[in-house]
């Protein structure tokens, strides 16, 4: 019982050493704060860069890969001859082109497209012959922080498959970061 009261009144001594029982110490130093707060603040910019960098990555594989969708849909429909379209006049095949940039040698690319209110870039049925006929199966907008360069402003995959007129790179670009998309003379995208 002694031993207790000794305890509750934070000194005592034991074989002729005087003990001092510490006191309760409730909260936190400035300097544990301090670094408290600063491990928080890294993290959290840290989290905040790594974030913004990921959405514009995706917005750059989001756009490459909607543009590789559509010169696949492309190839495939000109390899079906969808020549229902072309009442009077021949089916040339079917065409990507690129209306709202320039391609790589700086030429403008917009006279190249059927829709007037110049979408990012379009798929095209092209009837006729010297100048075709166009006639839009779809068109679509890209993110305007994409830049897209094509090494033509169009690619017209012929009738059955047989061959791309245009054929070349397409550069897909956002920031610093490029994905290049790959249409070479047989048809084969990469």
């Amino acid at each position: 019982m002694t031993f207790i009261w000794l305890l509750i009144r934070n000194d005592y001594s034991f074989m002729g050493y005087k003990i001092h029982k510490k006191a309760n110490k409730n909260g936190f130093t400035l300097i544990e704060l301090l670094i408290v707060i600063a491990i928080i603040t890294f993290i959290s910019a840290t989290g905040v860069v790594l974030s913004v960098n990921y959405g514009s990555t995706q917005n750059l594989l989001t756009a490459a890969q909607d543009i590789r969708a559509t010169l696949y849909a492309a190839r495939s429909e000109a390899q079906s001859v969808i020549s229902q379209q072309c009442k009077t006049s021949a089916f040339n095949g079917i065409q990507v082109a690129y209306c709202s940039y320039s391609d790589s040698k700086g030429n403008s690319c917009s006279s190249q497209c059927a829709s007037t209110t110049l979408p990012s870039y379009e798929e095209d049925i092209s009837c006729g012959g010297p100048t075709p006929t166009l006639v839009i199966l779809q068109a679509k907008t890209i993110n305007p922080q994409i830049t897209v360069t094509p090494d033509n402003c169009t690619q017209l995959f012929q009738p059955l498959g047989t061959s791309v007129i245009g054929s070349g790179n397409i550069q897909v670009t956002n920031g610093s970061n490029t994905q290049s998309i790959s249409v070479n003379p047989n048809g084969v995208i990469q």
